[in-house]
């Protein structure tokens, strides 16, 4: 069976596209198809299968990527035939919807358009019959592409796409089909081009969709970076973008995501080889537990808008080692529904777990050019010297195991040990941008306090804790250090608390000695925590006391210290414990290791 389309009536109520809000057309006014489109699960002549990538049973205003739901084909005429494409939407908040079309007709080369629409419809009329929406779905969007050849294998790669309020493409799911004679037939595959510009006259990149002289991209040097004439360069927006009065391209250069100006006649569109996913180095997110990292379009936290959050722990690739604006690093990364995306992120968010290793067993040891006392020495290492360790035990020489290291910028060796290992190892995070601001100022929250007080216990009077202790405790756990058995607050002396005055005493030590202790140890180390983690801690160090953050003896400041397995339950449990045997401690330990990862205030 055919289709044919008859003329296209336009509803009264239809409107252009506004600047911030997709054109609404709730009336029922016919468009003529000619036949019925149905929207069907079942594969039937010139309709495709729905390829909803959505739910298709659930309502929401927030932007989603459009469902395609069809096509439809004219009778061939003159030797060409046309062919309707039909998508489904949730949501009028766009900018813009389309499709990213890339085609193939018999033998030649393939080809790649951009069609894209600013009207939606909440029905279409063919035969007499009104087509609604799929439930789920309000609206209708419709594109043509013409004269396709009579008698010709015509193949077609479709992604519908739409581009949100804030500048962000969602593709929806690739559909690909082929067709002759206004008849679907079996797919013929081709490789598909990417879209992309050519220079036709220079033209500088911009790291930012603005004109000011420091939006310009930079090399090494500090010179501006420009397109040459006949440069050809990826696309990454489907559809040009406009931003402080002129309209914009967003292309990819050297693994970046950049920008450049669309609206003074510098490019002309080509269709270059899709690029390829980037091998640059690999990184790691580290936001903190239970926080992610915003992926931004521009190298920037002012104007670059959000295209994806990622969460703690998750893989990226750095697709340029050199950052702009100090502090911006261009990333490649695989999105929550499966896609990926280039973008930008912070530095001091990105970075990787290193292995160091700690001279400790001898006073010196030489560093050599490879695995054996015959390569030439680099330097010397002397007892105490941390270096990075890039692997351990992995060659022998000389009669000697050797560990493999970083020294003054360069691969060394030296000996891991005879009788004894020569080095002790840790492992530390180290972000790609060292934060030149302080963390976050962290205190205790009310529901912090509050546990604390219940795990103390209160106690009017001094007391011995235990045999081993000569110290008096008082209040909720306050050790008086002065050997007597009363306290000073607010400039009185106590020997007799009430829980109010307990309270301000506890206050008063969290906010001189405790917080201030550990807030520097997170500062210094780079540390982010939530909440409930920063509660559990404080609470751990008022009963092992202050110093547990400087000293680092104790195995809750090294895991801490690590920066891995924060959600691991039985890793921060066996932290929290650090070996005690002592059943009160371990029901508290307990409590403290559930709060730090089940955000649990019992």
């Amino acid at each position: 069976m055919n289709y044919t389309i008859g003329k296209k009536t336009t509803p009264p109520e239809e409107r252009e596209l506004s600047e911030k809000t997709l054109a609404v057309a709730v009336s029922e006014t016919e468009i003529q198809f000619g036949e019925v489109i149905e929207i069907t699960e079942k594969e039937t002549p010139g309709v495709l299968q729905n390829i909803s990538m959505l739910s298709t049973t659930t309502q929401t205003s927030e932007p989603e990527a459009p469902d395609f739901a069809g096509v439809q084909f004219t009778n061939p005429q003159n030797g060409y035939y046309n062919m309707r494409l039909v998508s489904q939407i949730k949501t009028l908040n766009y900018q813009s919807l389309g499709y990213e079309i890339h085609s193939k007709y018999g033998n030649d080369a393939p080809v790649s358009q951009i069609l894209f629409s600013k009207t939606a419809y909440t029905s279409l009329n063919a035969g007499g019959t009104t087509l609604y929406p799929s439930e789920g779905f309000d609206y209708f969007v419709v594109n043509v592409i013409e004269n396709i050849p009579e008698n010709t294998i015509a193949s077609f790669i479709i992604k519908p796409f739409a581009i949100t309020l804030e500048g962000q493409c969602l593709y929806g799911n690739t559909k690909t089909f082929s067709s002759k004679n206004a008849q679907m037939i079996d797919y013929v595959a081709f490789e598909a081009p990417a879209p992309g510009l050519k220079t036709i006259k220079q033209c500088r990149i911009r790291k930012e969709m603005s004109m000011d002289d420091s939006a310009i991209l930079k090399d090494s040097s500090g010179t501006n970076v420009k397109l040459n004439v006949g440069d050809t360069v990826p696309l990454l927006s489907p559809t040009t973008i406009s931003a402080n009065g002129r309209v914009w391209y967003r292309i990819l250069y050297n693994g970046m995501m950049l920008y450049v100006t669309a609206d003074d006649e510098s490019f002309k569109e080509v269709y270059v080889s899709a690029p390829q996913v980037p091998t640059g180095r690999d990184i790691i997110a580290n936001p903190g537990v239970g926080s992610n990292i915003k992926i931004r379009s521009t190298p920037t936290e002012v104007n670059g808008n959000i295209i994806a959050q990622v969460a703690h722990g998750t893989n990226l690739t750095l697709t340029c080692s050199s950052p702009q604006n100090q502090t911006w690093y261009a990333v490649y990364v695989q999105l929550s529904n499966g896609t990926y995306s280039y973008g930008w992120s912070s530095g001091e968010y990105l970075g990787n777990y290193i292995e160091y290793g700690t001279l400790v067993d001898v006073d010196k040891l030489t560093v050599r050019s490879g695995a054996g006392t015959g390569n030439a020495s680099l330097g010397t290492i002397y007892k105490g010297t941390t270096v990075e360790v890039l692997e351990k035990n992995c060659a022998t020489g000389s009669g000697y195991t050797w560990h493999k290291i970083l020294y003054n910028g360069s691969v060394g060796y030296v000996v891991a040990g005879n009788n004894t290992p020569n080095f002790t190892f840790e492992t530390r995070w180290v972000a790609l941008v060292t934060p030149t601001s302080s963390n976050p100022t962290y205190s205790v929250s009310s529901n912090g306090v509050e546990m604390l007080k219940k795990l103390e216990g209160f106690s009017a009077t001094a007391y011995i804790a235990s045999p081993s202790e000569s110290l008096y405790t008082i209040g909720y756990g306050h050790v008086i250090t002065d050997g007597t058995t009363s306290v000073t607050i607010n400039g009185k002396t106590y020997s007799t608390l009430t829980e109010e005055l307990a309270t301000i005493l506890l206050q008063q030590d969290l906010n001189n000695t405790f917080m201030p202790r550990f807030n520097s140890f997170l500062q210094t180390n780079n540390i982010v925590l939530n909440q409930s983690q920063y509660d559990a801690c404080i609470m751990d160090c008022y009963q092992k006391g202050q110093n547990i953050w400087t000293n680092q003896v104790r195995l809750i400041a090294k895991f801490i210290l690590a920066k891995q397995y924060f959600d691991n339950y039985d890793k921060v449990l066996t932290a929290f414990l650090d070996g005690t045997t002592n059943t009160g401690l371990i029901n508290r330990r307990t409590k403290e290791a559930k709060l730090f990862v089940y955000n649990t205030y019992s």
